[in-house]
């Protein structure tokens, strides 16, 4: 008797999956209760100290004993708190390492993929190509293995904060908020494409806003399930007739025909940038055919919705262009005009390998304002030090010159009496008898008049007031 882990519906036992929800059935020892002794059945888990479990040395074929995951169940080095996410390809929880602390998201392949070759290679691929490129802007996975039971599973870094898309519910994005997440966003895919990486599925929902504890965001492109290494065509896991990623966001190359390189992300890039920008999505139907059909004809700008500037809204158009020719050729001239239109030292934080933008940047509440005064206070400590140049320069000046008002009479009427002495009066000074021109009267004037006089030279040149003054012009 198998039963299905999820309705709890019983069947018999050539029934492999349940009919209501696709669940892969199990037998009923093989159902593990966290706490409990554990099954009957010696090949399932069995408890451990601390109310936990884990998983028995000897491998379980799938079909017969798969492993029920829970909280307190042990996944090699590390215990399962709860069950976070889950998508087409498996199960993402939380988990801790017992002795160290360390938190980790876990992701396991789905039980109806497992047996899947196909799903394994790209489940591994995932792994492979975040290891290849390792760029702060995309999650990082570091530990693959497999469980007892023959399922694959990873252990990631663990994310908390939202997707793009729940960012999304609550309404557009102005342009620095938008500027702030699609910059970090360019840099991841241009480092992947350095790789010759093509994500082939860039959409809201692969666009994680990590929050630390300091309140900063760091964005995460996530999901390189189905990437595509482009130099490995031989290589890849799609195929013929596989549609693969998500076609809103898909480039119609891609829906088409399946044959993409690296302008398909750009194309993806595009279609996030209308959405985050606008509130819409960039092409409309309500069926795959009629998607395909609106990515095939021109696409519509962004400003017949809202107010941009004309380079961002012709770099809209251009991402979306159905023709790939059409297109910027690659992400680093994606990436230029966005930085064009970010404000200087906006994005300082998130336009390098660790692009981090804070929350206040990324909520949404509106480009962050600038500040106008900070040139105009620049200017203002310029022409406040030139002042004090001036100023100094001329008190300078005047001290120099506060000599030269107490002898302006005195020397006049002092000098006219020196002029017409006689000329044997200066004769005795080459002879050095210093006797004879120390008791005549003349003398001790004549070099009082000389003394006063040089002081009076002193006051009458400029020369200070001007090399003062001449540091300003460089300053």
């Amino acid at each position: 008797m198998r039963t299905c882990p999820r309705c709890s519906a019983s069947f018999g036992d050539t029934t492999a999956y349940c009919p209501s929800d696709g669940s892969l059935l199990v037998t009923s020892s093989s159902i593990v209760v966290p706490g409990s002794d554990g099954p009957a059945d010696a090949a399932g888990p069995a408890p451990v100290s601390g109310g936990r479990t884990t998983f028995p040395a000897p491998a379980a074929r799938l079909e017969d004993a798969p492993i029920v995951l829970g909280p307190g169940t042990r996944v090699g080095e590390y215990v399962i708190e709860a069950k976070i996410g889950e998508g087409g390809m498996g199960v993402v929880f939380s988990g801790t390492h017992p002795l160290i602390g360390k938190r980790v998201a876990i992701k396991v392949l789905a039980a109806r993929s497992a047996a899947d070759k196909t799903s394994v290679q790209r489940f591994l691929q995932e792994a492979r190509a975040v290891n290849q490129i390792r760029h702060r802007n995309i999650v990082d996975i570091f530990l693959f293995d497999s469980l007892p039971d023959g399922r694959n599973y990873f252990v990631m870094e663990l994310l908390e904060g939202e997707s793009l898309k729940d960012r999304l519910t609550r309404g557009r994005f102005e342009l620095l908020a938008a500027l702030t997440l699609l910059v970090p966003i360019a840099d991841a895919l241009r480092a992947a494409h350095a790789q010759q990486i093509v994500h082939r599925d860039l959409k809201p929902d692969n666009v994680f806003l990590a929050r630390d504890p300091d309140g900063e965001i760091t964005v995460k492109v996530l999901d390189f399930g189905v990437a595509k290494l482009v130099a490995d065509d031989a290589g890849s896991v799609t195929q013929t007739g596989a549609l693969l990623g998500t076609p809103l966001y898909m480039a119609p190359e891609q829906c088409i025909s399946g044959a993409v390189d690296a302008r398909a992300d750009i194309y993806s890039f595009g279609a996030l940038m209308f959405e985050m920008l606008t509130g819409e999505r960039a092409c409309q139907g309500g069926t795959i055919f009629s998607i395909i059909e609106s990515k095939r004809r021109a696409p519509r700008a962004p400003s017949t919705l809202v107010t941009l500037p004309r380079e961002i809204d012709e770099l809209v158009v251009r991402c979306l262009a159905p023709s790939p020719a059409d297109r910027p050729a690659s992400f680093a001239e994606v990436r230029a005009v966005l930085l064009r239109h970010a404000p200087p030292g906006s994005l300082s934080r998130s336009t390098g390998p660790h692009s981090i933008v804070t929350e206040r940047s990324a909520a949404l509440v509106g480009p962050r304002r600038r500040r106008p005064w900070l040139p105009a206070a620049a200017i203002g400590v310029v022409l406040a030090a030139g002042a004090l140049w001036l100023v100094y320069g001329r008190t300078h000046g005047e001290h120099v010159a506060t000599p030269a008002p107490r002898p302006p009479t005195p020397p006049a009427t002092r000098a006219a009496p020196i002029a017409p002495a006689p000329s044997p009066a200066p004769a005795p000074a080459p002879s050095g008898s210093a006797g004879a021109s120390a008791p005549t009267s003349p003398g001790p004037r004549a070099r009082k008049g000389t003394s006063r006089k040089s002081h009076a030279d002193g006051p009458t040149r400029q020369e200070p007031a001007k090399t003062a003054s001449e540091p300003i012009g460089d300053f």
